[in-house]
């Protein structure tokens, strides 16, 4: 899976975004929406809870460089 969960953050209007807040970033030339940093270990232990319910024993994660791709502005601190 996408490090973000998926290739391109989380869907605003999906029901992930009703159970973590999510964030508006610059990704490119491109507005997308990531889970919080206060959210994320919830985020990814429901996640892996849920692929290990159903069988799943490995993961591979992709994306991981497309933080360094992320426009942070001037306030923001990576």
């Amino acid at each position: 899976h996408a490090l973000w969960g998926y290739w391109n953050g989380v869907d605003p209007n999906s029901e992930l975004s009703n159970s973590y807040k999510v964030e508006k970033v610059k990704h490119l030339d491109e507005i997308i929406h990531l889970v919080i940093p206060q959210d994320i270990k919830k985020f990814y232990n429901d996640f892996y809870s849920y692929l290990k319910s159903q069988g799943v024993g490995i993961v591979k994660v992709d994306s991981q460089g497309s933080f360094d791709l992320i426009d942070y502005g001037q306030s923001r601190h990576r």
